[in-house]
Formats: C-alpha cells, sequence, structure tokens
C-alpha cells in the first residue's frame, strides 16, 4: 500500500548533547534532513568544558531535555529523536525508553570503541541496553564503526549512513602568488602518525608551508606547530586557506574536519583503509596504502603532491554528489517506519 506524503511527513527533534564539539555536525545534519516533509527542531545541551557543572550536570541537563521531549511523542504522528552523541554510551538506551514505543529513535554513535575512558559500553551496559530495542536504531557513519557495533551485540538495529555534508562554499581560486600551505587540523592523540607527517617534510618542496594548529602537539621535525585551542572563526580561516589537509591518524572512524575541508573545496590526504574511502573512494591517489613506506610513488609525498594540483572545482563535483548520497540514504531512513 502506498503512503500518502502527509503520513510521510516527519517531526524531527534533534538532541544534540555536543552543542560545541557537535555545532557544526549538527548544522549539517539539520541541512541534511532538511525537505518540505520535516518539522526539525534541534535542542541543544553544552558538555562541561563549555557550560561546566562537571559531568553530573551535564547528564542532568540530558536528562531534563528527554523529559521534556516526551510532549513531542504524544502531540506528533510520527515522532523522531535523533541524539547526536551518547552521553550515557550504550545505557542512553534505558533513559530514552520514557519517550515511549511509539517514538522512533536514532542514536548516532561515533566512537563505540572510544579512545578515551567513557561509561555504557561495558558488556553489562550492552546487554541492559538491548532489552529495550524495540523502534530503536543506531547510525554509524563509517565501515570500521558499522563492524564494531555489531561485535557489540547490536547488529539488528546498527544502519550505516553517510556524514551529512553541507554544499561545497568556494569563494573562487586563491591568489596565485600565496604560499601554498599543508595543514593538520586539530588536537593531537596518541594516534596521530607523527612517522608520516615527517617523511612528508623530508620530501616535499621547500616552497610549501607545513603547519599544524591544536591542542596538545608537540614538535614535529620540518613543521610549525601552533599548540592551542583553535575557535571556530580562526578555524573556518585555516580551513578555507589551506592547499591540502592531511588527516594522519592511525585509528578513526570518521573524521569531522576531513568533512569541513571538502565543504572549503580544500583536497584531504590520508591513510586508505578508512572511513576517507567512502569520501574520496577507494584507489583515489589522496589515500595512501598501509603497506607502502611513505616515500616516492603512491606514498605520503605523492598524495600530498596531488592533493596540491587537485582543483577546488574538482572538490566541488565530489561534494555535489556526495551530499545528494547523503541526503537520499538519510531521507530513506527517516522514511523507513519500522514500528
Amino acid at each position: 500500500m502506498t503512503q500518502s506524503p502527509a503520513s510521510l511527513k516527519r517531526r524531527v527533534l534533534i538532541i544534540n548533547t555536543l552543542g560545541g564539539a557537535l555545532h557544526h555536525y549538527t548544522h549539517e545534519l539539520v541541512d541534511n534532513l532538511s525537505d518540505p516533509g520535516n518539522d526539525i527542531t534541534v535542542a541543544t545541551i553544552f558538555e562541561p568544558s563549555q557550560a561546566g557543572g562537571g559531568r553530573l550536570g551535564w547528564i542532568l541537563r540530558y536528562v531534563r531535555i528527554v523529559l521534556s521531549a516526551r510532549r513531542l511523542a504524544k502531540a506528533a504522528p510520527n515522532p523522531v529523536v535523533i541524539v547526536t552523541w551518547p552521553v550515557l554510551g550504550y545505557l542512553d538506551f534505558l533513559l530514552l525508553v520514557v519517550l515511549g514505543r511509539r517514538t522512533d529513535v536514532k542514536l548516532v554513535v561515533h566512537d563505540p570503541l572510544p579512545l578515551v575512558t567513557a561509561i555504557g559500553y561495558d558488556q553489562v551496559s550492552r546487554t541492559l541496553a538491548r532489552m529495550t530495542l524495540r523502534n530503536r536504531q543506531i547510525i554509524v557513519h563509517s565501515t570500521a564503526a558499522l563492524t564494531d557495533v555489531q561485535d557489540q551485540g547490536f547488529g539488528a538495529i546498527v544502519v550505516q549512513l553517510p556524514h551529512p555534508i553541507l554544499e561545497a562554499a568556494i569563494d573562487g581560486p586563491a591568489p596565485s602568488d600565496r604560499p601554498r600551505v599543508v595543514r593538520v587540523l586539530g588536537q593531537f592523540k596518541p594516534d596521530r602518525d607523527v612517522t608520516a607527517l615527517e617523511q612528508v617534510s623530508a620530501s616535499i618542496d621547500s616552497a610549501v608551508t607545513l603547519e599544524i594548529r591544536g591542542r596538545r602537539w608537540p614538535q614535529v621535525r620540518g613543521w610549525n606547530v601552533v599548540e592551542g585551542f583553535v575557535p571556530e572563526e580562526e578555524l573556518q580561516h585555516l580551513l578555507s586557506s589551506s592547499d591540502a589537509v592531511i588527516v594522519p591518524y592511525t585509528r578513526f572512524y570518521q573524521s569531522g574536519i576531513a568533512i569541513r575541508c571538502l565543504e572549503y573545496g580544500v583536497p584531504i590526504v590520508g591513510p586508505a583503509g578508512t572511513s576517507l574511502e567512502d569520501l574520496l573512494g577507494a584507489g583515489s591517489p589522496l589515500l595512501v596504502q598501509a603497506t607502502e613506506s611513505g616515500v616516492g610513488s603512491g606514498g605520503w609525498a605523492s598524495a600530498v603532491a596531488t592533493g596540491l594540483t587537485t582543483t577546488r572545482g574538482d572538490i566541488q563535483l565530489l561534494v555535489a554528489a556526495l551530499r545528494n548520497d547523503s541526503r537520499e540514504r538519510w531521507k530513506a531512513c527517516l522514511t523507513d517506519d519500522r514500528r
């Protein structure tokens, strides 16, 4: 039986539980879901680093938002609640029970095996969460995350959807007399591949400026390291003024910085066999195979050189295709009535 347009209309509440860190992601998600058939509302909760009050205060703010969302479930014919980050890990599903079975709950899990200590991902939490899975769904953005969530026992409710992405905003070609700049953007963590960055600096044209911007970075041979937090306005300038950006991670599920680079028409360079392949395509010369030495043809230096010759128009075409695919697949997910 064919559903009428009215029956497909969804009332969507997005709960952004990391108002600072996921502000741009939520903006991308709203844009991705924008459709005459969707009525979208965003509720924002700021994390302790932004709002203070510690972890307990953050959890209490989340609980209040969830409790108030019950009104949505009662008033809307097809309510959907999307949580951008699980505050309590998989235990979020226990709290979200208060929304009732009529509410379609989608939990975006960015990091199923957290790099830092987090609650709600242990065996007991997973067992408790699996008791409340009727009309519940986990959304991930990479094959690696999909595999890990399936291994954790949620294969029946997990779905991989593209990371939402905005239309590429390109002001025009960079001035020809401006020095070319290759950057690394983001906080230092143990999974950053410093060796790869040193390989780049050892072989790249000396006329190219190499710069690292982010917190906790050590000095890296051949790179200008500017340690410290990068505010949003400055990040936008750094993104738009880069000629290429390296994503030097050895382990990651998806990269928000990579998405934002593409939105500015900036090529990204990183390891193959990661979620970057979903963006650039397998075999892209911007990707470095894990088995390569990183030196010579096909290595890091070659991939960066390709990035420096990739035009913003090329990236704009890529983003248009990615955005169309993302919007279509999210739309299909949103209109899939599994109750």
